[in-house]
């Protein structure tokens, strides 16, 4: 439900019974990529309107400081779905758009709509003041004519990998692993030496630029592909946090003390970081963060006075960069195991968590999947006494994806979609996968 009324009280039970949860899709400020929006609508049969007004009011409050869209201010009425394909008529202030405005307007709608179960139309009309819109890229002539389901893929909100293969730190030095565990060789370049010890590290989508944090999480260090030498990029800094890569070519990091933490974004090459203003950091220690596969979401886990809270915040880029207020995500709710401690996260879809939780203090951590709204959360596989520190998660555009738990005595355990945690050859730790 995306607007629900003040006081409304529904049991789990009848609300699951009664609505279903879809994705609105809204862009990036700068209409790079499309950003997943999670919706609760009615089950009633109407749901391609639904979603149709509902992306026309525009995104949640969490998320609308963050995100563009490509529709104008207009009027929309009802959506029928005749031989497979939906009709929608807009209003007048959509008759004049230009070709790239149009394209954006009808990947939101494509990615939207995409998402109706058994139902999903096979295309759609748009319509404005009664005349038909030329979508670049439609299908067919004259009144015929459609914009297919699949439009706007060249948006999605995960990119598309360039490798399945894992990095990881054995003797201290950064190698590759192959996707199912089997080889295991140096990095190429200076990291792929014996060097410092290796506190954690990150990977670029290219899956050649790494970034490391060492010396007791003082320095954070990189290597562009097959360097043989790093760029120190911060130095004597206090409890450097693991740092992140976006799709967008930029690097994240954290560090300072409890009182004083500083979050930095690195773009492209450059040495040089700009601060990114977070209020909450006052109040709020952050322990671990990842961006979402779509650049435009920062997951955190924060420790508030004594207790761990899993939150996310939206990044709103034009200008500058800043990060919005945190929205937690209410662990309590869930009928599974309640989870008080949290130790670390990843993204396994474009709104989904894995994380590892414990249920109380001095308790093993468990690898738990969870909703960014909090509408699922449940245990991923069975554990084996890991003595569980890191996580590492790789996102597919399929649907499936890959975890990497680290362990005590440098052990890793590998997960796929569907499968069960098997125990990695060698001695591995710190692991990160590009992206």
């Amino acid at each position: 439900m995306s607007n629900p009324p003040d006081g409304l009280l529904i049991s789990d039970t009848s609300f699951s019974a009664t609505y279903t949860s879809y994705n609105l899709y809204f862009f990036d400020p700068q209409f790079r990529t499309l950003v997943p929006d999670p919706i609760y609508l009615p089950i009633d049969g109407q749901t391609a309107s639904a979603l149709l007004q509902a992306l026309l009011r525009g995104p949640t409050d969490a998320l609308r400081p963050a995100v563009a869209t490509a529709f104008p201010r207009t009027s929309l009425n009802s959506v029928p779905v005749v031989d497979g394909i939906a009709q929608i008529s807009l209003g007048r202030q959509a008759a004049s758009l230009k070709d790239e405005q149009l394209s954006q307007m009808s990947a939101q709608i494509a990615w939207t709509l995409g998402q109706i179960d058994d139902s999903t139309p096979k295309g759609f009309r748009l319509t404005a003041n009664g005349s038909m819109l030329q979508v670049p890229g439609q299908i067919g002539k004259g009144d015929s004519a459609y914009v297919p389901i699949g439009y706007g893929a060249q948006f999605g909100p995960i990119p598309e990998r360039t490798s399945d293969d894992l990095l990881a730190v054995q003797d201290k030095a950064v190698v590759t692993v192959r996707a199912d565990g089997s080889q295991t060789t140096p990095l190429a370049g200076a990291l792929g030496r014996k060097g410092p010890s290796i506190d954690s590290l990150a990977v670029a989508g290219d899956a050649k630029t790494v970034a490391v944090v060492t010396d007791n999480q003082h320095l954070l260090r990189s290597q562009s592909a097959g360097a043989n030498s790093t760029r120190t990029l911060l130095y004597n800094q206090q409890s450097l946090l693991r740092p992140d890569y976006t799709r967008f070519n930029e690097l994240w990091a954290v560090s300072g003390s409890p009182e004083h933490q500083v979050v930095r974004v690195f773009r492209g090459n450059s040495t040089k970081p700009t601060i990114v203003p977070a209020p909450w950091l006052a109040k709020e220690r952050l322990v671990n963060f990842q961006i979402s596969p779509d650049g435009t979401r920062m997951a955190v886990i924060a420790q508030v006075g004594d207790h761990d809270v899993l939150a996310i915040a939206p990044i709103i880029r034009g200008d500058t960069v800043r990060l919005g207020d945190l929205h937690v995500i209410d662990l309590a709710d869930s009928d599974s195991t309640q989870v008080q401690q949290l130790a670390d996260l990843g993204w396994i879809s474009a709104t989904r968590l894995l994380i590892l939780g414990a249920a109380s203090e001095g308790a093993s951590f468990e690898p738990y999947g969870v909703e960014i709204d909090g509408s699922q959360f449940e245990r991923v596989g069975t554990s084996d006494n890991w003595g569980a520190t890191s996580l590492a998660t790789s996102v597919d555009r399929s649907g499936a994806y890959h975890a990497v738990v680290s362990g005590r005595n440098a052990k890793s355990w590998l997960y796929r979609s569907g499968d069960q945690w098997s125990l990695l050859p060698g001695s591995l730790s710190s692991a990160a996968y590009p992206g």
